[in-house]
């Protein structure tokens, strides 16, 4: 996942670099729509479309409560693991769990080598045609550059998602 590319996860979970992270639940006519960005911590809790809480915040953790036609509702964000991209998103109705969503960040199955195989060729390629004055060094900076995003896109991993839904008695993979 890449600038300005949204990876959906499900109707009700998408991630993106450049727009954050989205989660939507549902509990009858009411939608509750939480949006986060990594970048500038900003939150937002929306229900059915009105802003009611909004903050910036880069903590490992973040709640907002609220009350929806006499309903107490809590939302969390819970960052688990940064490093391996672990985290978790719920919402709690009268103080119990209605519903979460579960993220893990996998990363590419491929071996070692094979990951590592385009990069070890390209800058063999592109060091020997700088050395032999080839190219010049801001057309091998670019180069390396754009090489650096082929071959991170071609690494890259997927997002899993677990729902976990109380009020269906079912826990689901997204």
């Amino acid at each position: 996942m890449y600038f300005g590319e949204a990876m959906i996860i499900n109707e009700s979970v998408e991630i993106s670099v450049q727009k954050g992270m989205f989660f939507r639940f549902k509990d009858g006519d009411i939608e509750i729509l939480y949006k986060c960005s990594s970048f500038s911590g900003k939150e937002r809790v929306e229900v059915n479309g009105r802003l009611i809480s909004e903050a910036k915040n880069f903590k490992k953790h973040s709640m907002h409560s609220f009350t929806v036609d006499g309903v107490k509702y809590s939302l969390q964000l819970l960052a688990k693991n940064l490093l391996q991209g672990d985290m978790e998103c719920s919402l709690n109705k009268n103080g119990s769990l209605f519903q979460a969503y579960k993220l893990k960040y996998v990363k590419s199955s491929k071996s070692f080598w094979i990951r590592a195989l385009p990069s070890i060729i390209c800058g063999l390629f592109f060091g020997i045609a700088y050395g032999i004055d080839v190219m010049t060094l801001w057309v091998l900076v670019i180069t390396v550059g754009i090489s650096i995003s082929v071959i991170g896109f071609w690494n890259r991993g997927q997002w899993e998602c677990e729902v976990d839904n109380v009020e269906l008695s079912k826990s689901v993979r997204c």
